[in-house]
C-alpha cells in the first residue's frame, strides 16, 4: 500500500514539476535562444513557479524532521528515566542485602519474611497491608532497623516508578527489578 502511494506521489510530483516547463516550451517554442534577455525571463519564470513550491517542501521536511527528533528525544528521556530507576532499585537492594547480612540483626528470618511478602505483592489493598501480623512486621522493621526500612521502601518507590513503563519497550526493567528480591530474600 505504501509503495503504491509513493508511486502515485512521485508521478503527480513529476507531472507538477514538468507542467510549467512544457507550458513555457509550447508557448514560446522549442528552440534554444542565444539572447540573454530571453534566458533571464525564462529563469525568472522558473524561479517564480518553483521557488514557492520548494519553500513549502523545505518547510514540510523541517516539520517532519522536528517530529522525528521529538520522538527520539522522548524515547531517550524515557530510556534514561527507566535506567535511573533501575539503578536506584539495585542500589537500595544492595543496602538491604548488606543490612540483612549483618550479624547483629535480630530475627533476620521474620524481617526477610515481611519484606518478601511486601515485595511479591505490589498490588496489596489496605486490608491486606493493615493486618495485625503485617503491621507488627512493619513496626518491627522500623523500630529495629530504620535504615533497612528506608532502603526497602526506596526500592519499592523505584519499582513503582518502573511500573509506569510496563506498557512500553522498557517493561523488561520492571520485570527484572521486581524479581531481584526473590534471589535476595529467598
Amino acid at each position: 500500500m505504501r509503495k503504491n502511494f509513493l508511486k502515485i506521489v512521485a508521478i503527480i510530483g513529476s507531472a507538477t514539476l514538468l507542467f510549467p516547463i512544457l507550458l513555457y516550451l509550447f508557448q514560446f517554442g522549442f528552440s534554444l535562444s542565444k539572447d540573454r534577455e530571453i534566458w533571464s525571463q525564462f529563469g525568472s519564470y522558473v524561479s517564480g513557479i518553483y521557488g514557492p513550491f520548494l519553500s513549502l517542501l523545505t518547510l514540510y521536511l523541517l516539520y517532519e524532521q522536528n517530529r522525528a527528533q521529538l520522538k527520539i528525544n522522548n524515547y531517550q528521556r524515557e530510556h534514561n528515566d527507566a535506567n535511573q530507576l533501575r539503578a536506584d532499585a539495585e542500589f537500595h537492594l544492595k543496602i538491604v542485602n548488606e543490612i540483612l547480612s549483618e550479624k547483629n540483626l535480630s530475627k533476620p528470618e521474620s524481617i526477610k519474611s515481611a519484606l518478601n511478602y511486601f515485595g511479591r505483592n505490589d498490588n496489596l489493598n489496605s486490608e491486606e497491608i493493615y493486618t495485625e501480623n503485617r503491621q507488627n512486621s512493619a513496626n518491627y522493621i522500623t523500630t529495629h532497623s530504620p535504615r533497612l526500612f528506608h532502603a526497602w521502601f526506596g526500592y519499592c518507590a523505584s519499582l513503582k516508578g518502573l511500573k509506569t513503563y510496563i506498557d512500553s519497550s522498557f517493561e523488561h526493567h520492571y520485570t527484572s527489578v521486581k524479581k531481584l528480591p526473590i534471589s535476595l530474600l529467598g
